[in-house]
C-alpha cells in the first residue's frame, strides 16, 4: 500500500480511500522542495461508515487524569533528584501543569511531614506553562521531607475546568536522604 501510494496510485481498502496529494505551484513545470510537499489524504470508505453508523457509545466516566510531574530539579545544585533548597529556585517538569483558575485551592503548596502546608505565592511562580514550572521556593521552609502538590484548573488551550485536580511529589529541602545500604558510623569508630 505504502509503495502504490507513494507512485501515485489511489488505494481503496473499504476502510479507507487513500490518495497522494501534492501542495503548493510547481513553478516551470520543476519541483522545488521549499514550495512543494506531498501528503496522503485518507477517506472513510464504505465498510468504515457502516461500522460508525452500528457502533453504539457509552459514556464511562470522565477522562483519566492526564496531569503529572515528570521531574524537578533544584536550580542552585542542578540535582533531579528531588533535591530542592530553600529560597531557591526550583523547576518542575511534567504535563498541564499551569497554574490558573479562580478555585481557593488553586497553586502550589508544599506539605511536610507532620501536615502543615506552605502555599507558594502566584508571584513567586517565575515560570508557568502546561509543561514547566519554576518556583522561588520560601527561604523559611525548614530541612526535610516536603509533598509538592501542584492544583490547577487549566485545560488545554487555556480553557478553565471546573473542578481542579492536582499532582504531587515527594521533594526534599536541604537534600534527598542517603537511601541506605551503606555503613553506619559506629560510635568510637571512624
Amino acid at each position: 500500500m505504502l509503495d502504490a501510494l507513494l507512485e501515485g496510485v489511489q488505494v481503496n481498502t473499504g476502510l479507507f480511500y487513500g490518495v497522494a496529494k501534492f501542495v503548493g505551484v510547481i513553478g516551470g513545470g520543476k519541483w522545488n522542495p521549499d514550495k512543494n510537499s506531498v501528503y496522503v489524504a485518507l477517506t472513510q470508505g464504505q465498510e468504515m461508515r457502516e461500522g460508525i453508523a452500528e457502533t453504539a457509545i457509552s459514556i464511562l466516566g470522565e477522562k483519566a487524569n492526564v496531569m503529572y510531574i515528570l521531574e524537578t530539579e533544584d536550580r542552585k545544585t542542578k540535582l533531579k533528584d528531588g533535591s530542592a533548597t530553600a529560597g531557591k529556585n526550583f523547576f518542575v517538569r511534567g504535563a498541564m501543569l499551569k497554574v490558573m483558575g479562580d478555585d481557593p485551592s488553586v497553586g502550589v503548596t508544599l506539605t511536610d511531614d507532620k501536615g502543615e502546608v506552605t502555599k507558594i505565592d502566584d508571584d513567586d511562580i517565575a515560570i508557568n506553562k502546561p509543561s514547566e514550572l519554576t518556583l522561588l521556593l520560601p527561604a523559611s521552609l525548614a530541612d526535610g521531607e516536603y509533598t509538592l502538590t501542584v492544583t490547577t484548573q487549566y485545560s488545554k488551550g487555556n480553557v478553565s475546568l471546573k473542578s481542579p485536580r492536582s499532582a504531587s511529589a515527594q521533594i526534599w529541602i536541604g537534600g534527598k536522604p542517603a537511601s541506605g545500604g551503606g555503613e553506619e558510623e559506629r560510635p568510637g569508630e571512624l
